[in-house]
């Protein structure tokens, strides 16, 4: 049994929303959504296995992150919870709602990282294991700001704050296993699994670029039904950081 490292926000007697990041993510990438728009939930967002201050230890297979949610929302005593999943962490909501469905009301999903083209994340992996932190804190802020141009965005700067660290080494790096992100690369090109008890599922999907392929939407649409919507945002990836308010209302209009 393995109880994640959780960050509690919004009202404790609330109704219960699992927050999942995505990979090289942590549990307060959900701060100011869950601060400034969420306060009437009780939000319970984790660290991953591999991440931030959850336990590092293998296996990372789905399976096992799927367990370490079942056994934090055993220890918390939620039997039921709405799930919330970004880019890796929709994937894992998918496989939750496969095993357990009595524990999922609904899912939203932030351009969730499912399905993806293997020769795509082949490419990540290795540039991942070429990539091994930064020599500075600055270089660290450029590559995390990416294509927010010359002004540090200020989530980027809260994840700098709460998430980078300086190693024994004098390198800049963010608080994650790197073996257990080059096991989520391949978790990422496996396929849909069965979803047999569909729940309502919001899918907001960003379009630059568009990860989000047709043939996952329509297989979605094909296991869950009239359960299924999907928006499209033009945004990049990350969409609780380009686009705070649409992401935010989107969100509390379909769990209202």
């Amino acid at each position: 049994m393995a109880v994640l490292n959780t960050v509690r926000y919004g009202d404790a007697a609330g109704p219960p929303l699992l927050a999942v990041h995505g990979i090289t993510g942590h549990a307060k990438r959900w701060t100011r959504l869950a601060t400034e728009r969420w306060s009437a939930y009780d939000v319970i967002a984790v660290d991953l296995r591999g991440h931030g201050y959850s336990t590092f230890e293998p296996p990372w297979s789905m399976t096992q992150l799927v367990d370490d949610l079942l056994d934090t929302l055993d220890a918390l005593d939620r039997p039921e919870v709405d799930v919330l999943g970004q880019s890796y962490g929709g994937m894992i909501a998918l496989h939750l709602l496969a095993r357990a469905p009595e524990r999922v009301r609904r899912i939203v999903l932030l351009d969730p990282s499912i399905v993806r083209e293997a020769d795509v994340m082949e490419r990540e992996a290795e540039w991942l294991i070429a990539t091994d932190g930064w020599a500075t804190r600055d270089e660290a802020v450029r590559h995390r700001n990416g294509s927010f141009g010359d002004t540090v965005h200020p989530s980027v700067a809260d994840e700098v704050r709460d998430h980078l660290v300086e190693c024994d080494d004098g390198r800049f790096r963010y608080r994650y296993s790197r073996p257990m992100v080059i096991t989520a690369f391949g978790e990422m090109a496996a396929p849909l699994p069965p979803l047999p008890v569909p729940r309502p599922t919001l899918l907001v999907a960003a379009e630059r670029p568009r990860i989000v392929r047709p043939e996952v939407s329509a297989g979605l649409r094909e296991r869950l039904g009239e359960d299924y919507h999907e928006v499209s945002i033009d945004c990049g990836h990350m969409v609780l950081w380009e686009r705070f308010d649409e992401t935010a209302t989107l969100v509390e209009d379909f769990l209202r």
